[in-house]
């Protein structure tokens, strides 16, 4: 509910565990299956989504901004949600309480090795699904960088932080020579 412009990011989502209360400022929305609330997380923990909820979110990320969203209704068989759902799945599924989301989702049993807990392998498949989601608004190498310099405390300007954006930058280009 509280977000600001000017945070490290406006809008955090994820996946909450069976059976876990959640207090007032957490917006718990349902999807048409567990397929599509994987999809829903990775879209919107998006450099490109979190890019237009700057333009609207004052102190309060509010129902009236989440519907304003442009948000693709993709399903199973689109590319772009084959491809986002498989790498938010390996993101949330990380314990044993996930075990059942992971097999509805991806088709076999979960155990340890299947949830990415590895830094560098999460940040991997961070870095994928914001490429993903640049290339399904159609947004240009150009454009997508853009919107990367705008998270100057993501992205700051120093030599981490330029490489941090190049990692980002190398996973569009490989979406794109797909």
């Amino acid at each position: 509910d509280v977000a600001r412009a000017t945070d490290e990011r406006t809008a955090i989502a994820t996946v909450l565990p069976p059976r876990t209360f959640s207090g007032h400022t957490i917006w718990v929305a349902f999807a048409d299956g567990l397929s599509t609330n994987l999809y829903f997380v990775g879209y919107l923990n998006s450099y490109c989504i979190d890019w237009l909820l700057r333009f609207k979110v004052g102190l309060h990320m509010t129902q009236t901004i989440m519907k304003s969203l442009p948000m693709p209704r993709l399903t199973a068989g689109n590319p772009y949600f084959d491809a986002i759902v498989p790498r938010a799945a390996r993101l949330t599924c990380t314990r044993a309480a996930f075990a059942d989301l992971w097999r509805e989702v991806m088709g076999e049993d979960w155990d340890e090795s299947k949830g990415a807990t590895d830094p560098g392998e999460r940040q991997r498949l961070r870095d994928e699904i914001d490429a993903l989601v640049a290339h399904l608004y159609g947004l240009s190498r150009l454009e997508f960088n853009h919107i990367l310099g705008t998270f100057p405390l993501v992205f700051p300007d120093t030599d981490a932080g330029r490489a941090r954006r190049e990692a980002v930058l190398a996973a569009y280009d490989g979406v794109a020579e797909r």
